[in-house]
């Protein structure tokens, strides 16, 4: 079974897996407004002409941006600052010389809020909530979503992307556009999942960052290969962190040997002796599990940093 990909247009993306629905990551908002009825699991399809993992069927994009602008719940907010927020920082303060930084995805503005004060801080957000608190702390909020913000050419040393890439339906369209607002010699820098750590591999439909339904991209250092043919831009860093808080190594194993578990059960359960196996007071536990184990401590994200040339 094909279908075509969202990001180069082919038409040999392939099926590989159908994707379990979680409905426990969605807002409250979203809840009340029965969005599991048309945000649903979907099935994970790869494409080898651009090497990029993706979700599919998936709602229009405008009825994901509807949903996000009614967010009002703080969530995401981040009042700590991540170490790979601070590695970010280091490498803006270098490769940069100008005082322009846009973070698309902003929410509250908590990235920016770590920001030296000398910088002129700009965001996109679509929630309408996130963004009150965001102008609140200093910020020019420029619109909703990038795909209806047209950059002004080459006005931003530096653009940021965490944690937002993986929901978009057409990402070539939107680094497009960020190279368009990126100034010659500026820097895109992008943190999400990373499709060719050996957790992806290993666990792919049951990949716990491919379990959060709002997530419809999944990206490797070969999609993004990829892109530095279609646009001038090149991979001057890249490396790959933990989105966890950093568990001890035995939390991390116990997490770790659940989820195998449990995906051997879910996997299997059809067959002759699995569901009597896992009546045995160890595995009795295993089956009762509400929803898929997450690992958000294995080393499975990826931050790049693309330059303008």
């Amino acid at each position: 079974m094909s279908t075509k990909c969202c990001a180069c247009q082919s038409n040999v993306a392939k099926y590989k897996d159908f994707l379990p629905f979680n409905a426990n990551y969605l807002q409250q908002e979203w809840k009340q407004e029965s969005v599991e009825s048309y945000l649903q699991a979907g099935a994970l399809y790869f494409c080898p002409n651009c090497s990029l993992w993706f979700r599919n069927p998936y709602p229009p994009s405008d009825v994901i941006e509807d949903l996000y602008a009614k967010i009002s719940d703080p969530i995401w907010v981040e009042p700590i600052d991540k170490p790979y927020w601070g590695t970010i920082r280091e490498i803006i303060a270098v490769e940069t010389t100008g005082k322009d930084v846009l973070d698309i995805g902003c929410y509250m503005g908590d990235f920016l809020g770590f920001m030296p004060d000398d910088y002129r801080k700009f965001g996109i957000e679509p929630s309408q909530h996130a963004q009150s608190v965001a102008r609140q702390r200093g910020i020019t909020i420029l619109g909703n979503s990038i795909q209806n913000v047209n950059l002004s050419p080459e006005s931003f040393d530096a653009i940021v992307m965490l944690d937002v890439l993986e929901h978009s339906q057409f990402p070539l369209e939107i680094l497009t556009n960020c190279c368009h607002g990126l100034k010659k010699g500026g820097i895109l820098i992008l943190a999400t999942g990373a499709t060719e750590t050996l957790f992806f591999q290993l666990f792919r439909q049951d990949y716990w960052y491919a379990n959060i339904s709002m997530h419809c991209t999944f990206y490797g250092l070969k999609w993004f290969n990829w892109i530095t043919n279609k646009l001038p831009l090149e991979i001057t860093h890249y490396e790959y962190f933990s989105a966890g808080n950093g568990s001890s190594l035995y939390r991390f194993l116990k997490t770790l040997l659940i989820k195998i578990l449990y995906i051997v059960y879910r996997r299997n359960r059809h067959y002759p002796g699995v569901e009597r196996l896992f009546e045995m007071p160890a595995l009795r536990p295993i089956p009762r599990q509400m929803s898929m184990p997450w690992l958000i401590d294995a080393t499975d994200q990826l931050l790049i940093i693309l330059k303008k040339v």
